[in-house]
């Protein structure tokens, strides 16, 4: 039997970083050439071209037949994404991710403008939303919520974005997933363990009041028979316990 509950990411034993072993990068190739290089080039053949007929063949040489029209020309190069330039490559989406999980505001825009598929799965059949929910990154979860994203998408292990977020004290980004549609009573697919149950392990009571007013179901029970309050008194939380108790008298 479990006496507490696992994080599904460690919190002290690695960086986060370390976690994040993406496997998805593939970039797109730069175009060659830009539209504009390959209409200089045609029109400084056409140039040479012209000058060449003009000439007058020379003394004893006979008049050569005109070379054949060399057909329609080449299509140009097609226009690269709004405001960015046709020769640089996209962002990978391992770039993406780790932007992600690290915050980086600025670099999840790019990424996004660009026209990276903001729901897409990397290592772990995890999303961009789980990694940036891991570590409260508020600003990041909600332009990916904007994106229209699956709020209540399932990694390997089953657990979502609120489960990651309710594993540290992310008021803000839990409040966000649960406005989003977030489902607090989903339990993960190895333990049984909900998002109620992380918070309650890691004592953090704004989250475990936040779910519990969203309907988070505090007498659930994980595959040992143990509840969020079980958890929360195995790591010393005596305040989460005596919120949850008080719930479950209701």
């Amino acid at each position: 039997m479990m006496n507490s509950i696992t994080c599904p990411l460690p919190r002290r034993a690695c960086p986060l970083l370390c976690l994040i072993a993406l496997s998805v990068g593939c970039t797109r190739e730069p175009l060659v050439e830009t539209a504009e290089v390959q209409s200089s080039r045609r029109q400084t053949s056409a140039v040479d071209s012209s000058t060449s007929a003009a000439e007058p063949p020379a003394d004893g040489e006979a008049n050569e037949t005109p070379a054949a029209s060399p057909g329609p020309k080449p299509s140009a190069a097609p226009d690269a994404p709004s405001g960015l330039s046709a020769s640089l490559p996209l962002m990978p989406p391992e770039s993406f991710f780790e932007a992600a999980a690290g915050g980086n505001v600025d670099a999840v825009k790019s990424g996004l403008r660009q026209g990276l598929d903001a729901d897409m799965i990397g290592e772990g059949n995890r999303t961009a939303l789980q990694l940036a929910a891991f570590d409260g990154h508020t600003e990041i979860v909600r332009m990916l919520l904007d994106k229209k994203v699956t709020v209540d998408h399932r990694d390997e292990a089953g657990r979502t974005a609120l489960m990651y977020a309710s594993t540290a004290n992310n008021v803000d980004t839990v409040k966000l997933l649960l406005r989003s549609g977030a489902n607090p009573n989903l339990a993960d697919n190895e333990e049984n363990f909900t998002p109620l149950m992380f918070a309650a392990a890691e004592g953090v009571t704004g989250v475990v009041r936040l779910l519990l007013d969203a309907g988070a179901k505090p007498d659930h029970r994980d595959i040992d028979g143990e509840s969020a309050a079980d958890f929360a008194a195995n790591n010393g939380h005596t305040a989460v316990v005596e919120l949850l108790k008080s719930e479950s008298s209701k």
